[in-house]
């Protein structure tokens, strides 16, 4: 009897821990789409639904947009429309690249 009793404790923790897990990533939510006030639903099946994502995934979803290949505050990357003048301030910091690409006379130059 004991053991019956542990092994129903067990399912019903395993399930609850499956449930939260499930319920605590991030995913999209479904919600019913407006419909119109003269129309007959019968049943559920009827009603369209559209995805509404969560907060978590909406706040993600955010950040990856605002962050994606934001290069406005690195003056070392190229694409930065300030480079170039920071470079021309200091030289030290400009790559091998950029240098030979600027010194086409220079032997091993990369010419395009």
């Amino acid at each position: 009897m004991a053991y019956f009793v542990a092994l129903i404790i067990v399912i019903f923790l395993g399930g609850a821990l499956l449930m939260r897990k499930r319920r605590s990533q991030r995913h999209y939510d479904y919600a019913p789409k407006p419909q119109p006030s003269n129309s007959n639903i019968v049943n559920f099946n009827q009603i369209q639904v559209e995805p509404v994502a969560t907060p978590g995934f909406a706040t993600e979803d955010i950040i990856q947009r605002e962050t994606h290949s934001d290069v406005a505050d690195d003056l070392l990357d190229p694409r930065n429309p300030g480079h170039a003048e920071w470079v021309k301030h200091h030289p030290a910091m400009e790559s091998d690249e950029e240098w030979l690409a600027d010194h086409p006379e220079t032997p091993g130059a990369v010419t395009t």
